[in-house]
């Protein structure tokens, strides 16, 4: 079941908080500090509000839930954002970065950088497209199937009207008819 609750309060916020960790790349990878000081604080962020969230608004179910799932997917980008820009820092200053060769960053190291941006923002695009649709279809599949037992439940009351088998369904003014009151 996703409600309007879960939209609002769960996935739409730990929506923002990943795509903020794409922030990071606004620095440039020569700068390590500053970009894993952005990448590192927003993991933070995404933890901290996954235990507020568990502690006080989700259900303990025994299965994972689609918001389970989301938020596990969250964690993962942001890690390898946070991986992937100690890793572009470490390939772009070989190793020199705020020392005396800032000024000639390696080719290979901002390759990494541009390839891995668009791979990972492919993938949490791709990710929320699939969570999207998924919850589309649960939703889908939970209405047919609540019209499916709403339609069952009053097929079934109906029949007992017409054929007097349980008199607490008879509607009052069929009892009037039939003489009772």
């Amino acid at each position: 079941r996703i409600s309007r609750h879960a939209i609002t309060d769960m996935f739409t916020p730990v929506f923002l908080i990943t795509t903020a960790a794409f922030t990071a790349y606004g620095v440039p990878p020569q700068d390590v500090k500053a970009r894993l000081g952005t990448s590192v604080t927003l993991a933070l962020v995404i933890t901290a509000y996954k235990y507020l969230a568990a502690t006080k608004h989700i259900p303990i179910l025994p299965d994972h839930t689609i918001c389970d799932d989301y938020m596990l997917a969250a964690f993962i980008i942001v890690f390898l954002i946070v991986f992937q820009n100690w890793l572009a820092g470490r390939l772009t200053c070989q190793g020199f970065c705020n020392g005396e060769d800032d000024s000639k960053p390696s080719e290979r190291g901002e390759k990494f950088d541009e390839i891995s941006i668009y791979i990972l923002g492919i993938l949490w695009v791709v990710w929320n497209i699939y969570t999207v649709g998924r919850v589309l279809w649960t939703k889908r599949n939970d209405t047919k199937s609540f019209v499916k037992r709403r339609g069952e439940r009053y097929a079934k009351i109906e029949n007992d009207i017409l054929y007097g088998k349980n008199e607490e369904h008879v509607p009052f003014y069929k009892k009037e008819a039939q003489g009772e009151t």
